[in-house]
């Protein structure tokens, strides 16, 4: 019993009311984000919002199943969040050079880390088999970034949006523009377009490059994880399994007494 108690005052130091106050005021600027959404009437960034709230509650879920995500990984799944709604809702994504790139990187760093811990949550015996996990790791992030630029293609296509966003290219390469068979022929300072009368700086890539870019920059994310993971070799884990309840001998069989 008093191991047990050690072991539980251990873990409450590390721990420290600073959770409690980073993520109160999360959610405080998630809230004040939702307000902002409902006086706008935009109820795609409300239902955003709304998400971003439920997603922030995450590590308190994992905490009610006996297991706490470490410091750092707290203050990064929070982060992750708030970056992702503040991209849309405070149009970030626009504003800020990179926004989006800094995003996917973020993401490729958090789904190599639910990977790593796949193999684990089915069988146990697989948690000392690093090999195995950094694969996990590294494919199930680049997975996900494969379904995330498909989900973008889809709503490009089929609603007009833009989220695979176009680039001005001023130089051409291809086999169509070559004067024979094999043969690539280009186009160099491409200066001005003209589409329908609308003149344009240049070629108008359609999500191709940014594409292809996203799915890059989650690759080293990945691999940057993988990397960490495997050099780290499980000293600081992600997740710390917590105590079991300490229970009174005593108290337990009167209460099965009164039962």
């Amino acid at each position: 019993v008093i191991e047990m108690k050690n072991r539980k005052s251990s873990i409450s130091a590390e721990t420290g009311p600073w959770r409690l106050w980073l993520w109160g005021a999360c959610e405080g600027f998630v809230l004040f984000s939702l307000l902002r959404c409902m006086r706008l009437e935009s109820v795609g960034d409300a239902l955003v919002c709304l998400l971003v709230g439920a997603g922030a509650t995450v590590p308190w879920v994992l905490e009610r199943l006996g297991y706490r995500m470490s410091g750092p990984l707290f203050v990064f799944t929070l982060f992750y969040l708030l970056a992702s709604m503040s991209g849309r809702i405070y149009k970030l994504y626009y504003l800020v050079a990179h926004w989006d790139k800094m995003l996917h990187l973020c993401g490729g760093v958090a789904f190599a880390l639910v990977g790593c811990y796949i193999p684990v949550l089915l069988d146990k015996k697989y948690k000392d088999d690093r090999t195995l996990r950094i694969l996990f790791a590294v494919l199930v992030s680049i997975s996900v970034a494969a379904l995330w630029e498909f989900y973008e293609f889809g709503m490009d296509r089929l609603f007009g949006m833009d989220m695979q966003r176009d680039t001005i290219v001023t130089s051409l390469h291809s086999y169509d523009l070559g004067g024979a068979a094999g043969v690539i022929g280009s186009i160099e300072s491409i200066n001005s377009v003209t589409v329908n009368g609308q003149a344009l700086e240049g070629y108008l890539d359609i999500g191709l490059i940014d594409t292809m870019g996203d799915m890059m920059i989650e690759t080293v994310g990945a691999v940057a994880y993988a990397v960490a993971y495997a050099l780290d070799k499980g000293r600081h884990p992600a997740f710390i399994a917590l105590p079991a309840p300490c229970r009174h001998p005593v108290r337990e069989a009167a209460h099965a007494q009164s039962e």
